[in-house]
């Protein structure tokens, strides 16, 4: 089990808000044994590369909790998709 300490969200880009832009980013990435973020990498993004900054930046500040296996702490990989919708939109 992934057991968040700190998960901020990403800031939705002042650009992309200003011109009624939506989209999502799905990312793979390591949770290092020491409960921080690593590798993160872009598996898909919509409109290409317009959310990507911000996810990054946001989860530079994730924690999570050690994971121990065997009696030992370990890394592990993740997937996450980050939905950026407007308010007052369907």
């Amino acid at each position: 089990d992934i057991k968040p300490l700190r998960m901020d969200s990403p800031k939705y880009p002042l650009m992309a808000q200003r011109r009624g832009i939506e989209g999502h980013v799905k990312v793979l990435f390591t949770i290092t044994a020491d409960g921080r973020i690593d590798d993160i990498q872009v598996l898909d993004s919509s409109p290409p590369r317009m959310f990507d900054s911000a996810v990054r930046q946001a989860m530079d500040t994730w924690r999570f909790e050690p994971r121990v296996s065997g009696g030992r702490i370990v890394a592990r990989q993740a997937t996450k998709v980050f939905y950026f919708k407007l308010e007052g939109r369907r």
